[in-house]
């Protein structure tokens, strides 16, 4: 089984420890395959996150920049897709891949997944979300997304395992 973790969006960035743990848990539990996708500016953050990872490195693929269509094709390939609200989210959801999408600072009921059997769609109602909206043209002055931190690892692991009935 081939997963792919994508954190790249500087305003939905979830922690790279949390991406971490998410992927250890695949790996030990489920020996996946992760994949990653870095570009010249994104490769610190791959770094940080296979820093922080505990479990076999050998499972986890970084893949270089890649055009869209390259990108599609990478994506078709997969089992799962695990990320933000980002471009290649929506892409997997468009090409029939299962995901796992953490929304923070926009609103799922706008942005999200449709509801069913092949998506599931973190969100933390916070007072303040969503904060990107077109009312203020989807800018947001947040340095603390307490949105995206409070969808916690163990959230994700536990909607993994009914998710994907391991």
């Amino acid at each position: 089984m081939r997963v792919y973790l994508h954190n790249h969006s500087v305003s939905k960035r979830w922690p790279e420890s949390y991406f971490a743990k998410v992927a250890d848990y695949l790996i030990n539990e489920f020996s996946v395959q992760i994949v990653f996708t870095d570009t010249k500016d994104e490769k610190i953050l791959i770094d940080n996150t296979n820093k922080e990872m505990k479990s076999d490195k050998s499972r986890v693929e970084v893949a270089g920049n890649f055009n869209l269509s390259q990108l599609a094709f990478l994506i078709k390939q997969l089992d799962v897709y695990i990320g933000a609200d980002t471009g290649p989210l929506h892409l997997a959801i468009a090409m029939g891949v299962s995901t796992v999408s953490f929304f923070g600072h926009n609103t799922p009921t706008l942005y999200g997944p449709p509801t069913n059997n092949n998506h599931i769609c973190s969100y933390e109602d916070m007072y303040c979300s969503p904060c990107l909206t077109n009312y203020n043209a989807k800018m947001s002055k947040c340095l603390e997304p307490q949105c995206l931190t409070k969808i916690t690892p163990e959230k994700v692991i536990n909607s993994l395992d009914r998710f994907l009935g391991f």
